[in-house]
């Protein structure tokens, strides 16, 4: 079931930890005054030219169909999920957590010359490098993240006890001979924490991300909800066999400039 039950009221903005220490600091200041465009200059945008529009998935099947199995393979796709409590963060907020996209990240490139042997290859588990929380916050999440994988259709696939930091293993496979590119999804996931417009709730909670996550990139449109993404390793790498037409991985930067712009009211 999909459930996009919050009304955003424009493109989400970026949270200043600098800016955020002044509206703290200045009674009379606009609390919104913490909030800036994107930071990145420039942001190429996300294209696939054999895509008429990006794809919502809700299952595992699905992500295969849209991307294993196509040629090209999708280099992004929505996932139609639902709202889920969020626990760990704070108990003086309510935080809600749900995958809301996945994108194709390159591994590696491969050379096969015969079909006979299997060959070792790369794939990744855990939470990507580009996830700037901190250890503490990573483990509050754990019970949240593990939960999606328990209760939804599009899991992480990992049979994970403790979700680390980003690490690599191997696996084998054989190919027909040629060139390959190896890919791996990662699914984006959206924290959310809801406040509300009372101005001294809103005001504790910029105090709380100052004081105990401010090394996370938090996104609001006017300080009555604030959101965090957090992109997870999932367990589906693949081999394509190179062509011209393969379409490039994405970057994580422009995946977080795309849901919080032109899709930030899709999920």
């Amino acid at each position: 079931m999909f459930q996009k039950n919050d009304i955003r009221k424009g493109p989400l903005k970026c949270l200043s930890i600098e800016l955020l220490q002044n509206v703290i600091n200045d009674p009379n200041a606009e609390l919104t005054s913490c909030l800036i465009n994107n930071p990145i200059p420039y942001v190429k945008p996300i294209t696939n030219p054999t895509m008429k529009k990006i794809q919502y998935v809700s299952n595992d099947l699905q992500i295969k169909e849209h991307c294993h199995q196509k040629n090209p393979p999708d280099n992004i796709m929505m996932i139609e999920s639902y709202w889920q409590e969020c626990e760990g963060l704070s108990r003086d907020f309510l935080f809600q957590i749900k995958p809301i996209c996945l994108y194709l990240n390159y591994i590696s490139s491969a050379n096969s010359v015969t079909d006979e042997i299997e060959m070792s290859l790369q794939k990744h588990q855990g939470f990507s490098r580009r996830f700037s929380g901190s250890e503490t916050i990573k483990r509050q999440l754990q019970s949240s993240l593990l939960g999606c994988d328990k209760t939804l259709e599009i899991t992480s696939g990992f049979d994970y006890s403790v979700i680390g930091t980003e690490s690599s293993e191997t696996w084998k496979s054989k190919l027909e001979p040629g060139r390959y590119v190896i890919f791996q999804n990662i699914i984006v996931y959206c924290i959310k924490m809801s406040v509300g417009y009372d101005t001294e709730k809103r005001k504790r909670a910029l105090q709380f991300i100052l004081e105990s996550a401010s090394s996370i990139e938090w996104f609001s449109s006017d300080c009555s909800d604030f959101y965090f993404f957090v992109p997870l390793f999932k367990d589906d790498a693949f081999p394509k066999k190179y062509s011209e037409s393969l379409t490039g991985p994405i970057q994580y930067f422009q995946v977080v400039e795309f849901i919080t712009n032109d899709y930030f009211d899709k999920w």
